[in-house]
């Protein structure tokens, strides 16, 4: 089976396109993520700003116009579903993500032997 990437714009979750030009990719990436992991709209703001765009948790919430403990709550949720204990093991879940993403596409039989 084939997964492709389906470029989805940032302005879609509420996210300024302009901070993450050229990583068309990884966005689609973090957007299917969530989406499979179940996050609300808000936890996958919390996600994009925390990855695409290197925000600290105190950062996020000013951008947000959220406290800094809702930011925490969003990031407790965020783990829960991802089955990890703190953000930073998100990525390694994300990354994994990617892998297995990546492994679907390019399957044995996908390459063919030079004749």
């Amino acid at each position: 089976m084939n997964a492709a990437i389906r470029i989805v714009p940032a302005s879609a979750i509420g996210a300024d396109d302009g901070k993450v030009a050229g990583n068309d990719d990884l966005a689609a990436l973090v957007l299917r993520f969530a989406r499979s992991s179940a996050f609300s709209r808000r936890e996958t703001q919390v996600l994009w700003k925390y990855v695409l765009e290197m925000k600290a948790n105190k950062e996020i919430a000013a951008e947000l116009g959220i406290t800094y403990s809702t930011v925490r709550l969003y990031w407790t949720r965020i783990c829960s579903k991802v089955a990890c204990d703190e953000p930073r093991e998100t990525l390694n879940c994300l990354l994994r993500y990617a892998l297995l993403a990546c492994r679907r596409c390019h399957t044995p039989d996908d390459t063919k032997s030079a004749t």
